[in-house]
């Protein structure tokens, strides 16, 4: 039983990753196929605006209070997995943010004025205050416009990629470097449903953005549940004290 969840374990990240950049790769070759093209809409820019923000909101919200967004994603079973979620529920002087407080989880917190953050969460948070300020900015207000689209699309694609692989490519140790991927992330998710507006009005391929953002939300939190299990999987401290 415990070599099958192994298995599991190696191949959930994979096949969860598999899917993000199956998603990605569909969305560019639909952007990059003329028959997508259709007349704009009008309604559409504040309804996805809008709807987007609402996305964005959500993932302030997952951050400001991971444990209660975990209990929801997960079953129970997870997260005995995994015990940064465990400990957020028990708000005790062991715990540093939503993290066990035995240092293997250095990497991930950081302090400020005696306080204890998570620095993904951080990332999410602003990048998804920057995101909604985007919003306002291009679908609302119509100050910006992309007329090169291209560019916009490929700097968004890189920012979600970033963000989803951060957990394989970026683990350097540093706090500040999970803030700033997290941060691309969300402004990436932004910045492909931007070029896809202006170079498509395509409200089906918009709507897919959509659907493929919620879908990236859940993939990178759920990246950061199997990422604390690795980390719990190789840690040597017998007994644990985070359980």
């Amino acid at each position: 039983m415990k070599q099958d969840h192994r298995i599991q374990r190696f191949i959930d990240p994979i096949l969860h990753l598999a899917l993000s950049f199956i998603g990605i790769a569909i969305l560019a070759i639909l952007v990059s196929s003329p028959s997508t093209v259709q007349s704009s809409v009008s309604w559409s820019k504040p309804v996805f605006g809008l709807i987007f923000s609402l996305i964005c909101v959500s993932g302030i919200v997952a951050g400001l209070f991971p444990g209660r967004c975990s209990a929801i994603l997960f079953s129970r079973k997870d997260r005995r997995l995994s015990p940064s979620h465990s400990t957020s529920q028990r708000a005790t002087s062991d715990s540093l943010g939503h993290h066990p407080a035995c240092g293997s989880f250095g990497a991930h917190v950081f302090k400020s004025r005696n306080r204890v953050y998570c620095a993904g969460c951080i990332g999410l948070i602003s990048g998804g205050l920057l995101s909604i300020i985007g919003v306002v900015i291009y679908f609302f207000l119509e100050v910006i416009q992309c007329s090169n689209c291209f560019p916009v699309f490929l700097s968004g694609v890189i920012g979600v990629s970033a963000g989803l692989l951060q957990y394989h490519l970026f683990n350097l140790g540093r706090a500040s470097v999970h803030i700033i991927v997290n941060i691309v992330f969300v402004v990436g998710v932004f910045l492909i449903l931007m070029a896809v507006d202006a170079a498509t009005h395509n409200v089906i391929l918009e709507f897919y953005v959509i659907v493929l953002s919620l879908f990236w939300l859940y993939v990178r939190i759920h990246l950061s549940e199997y990422d604390h299990q690795r980390i719990c999987s190789r840690c040597q401290r017998s007994p644990c004290t985070c359980i």
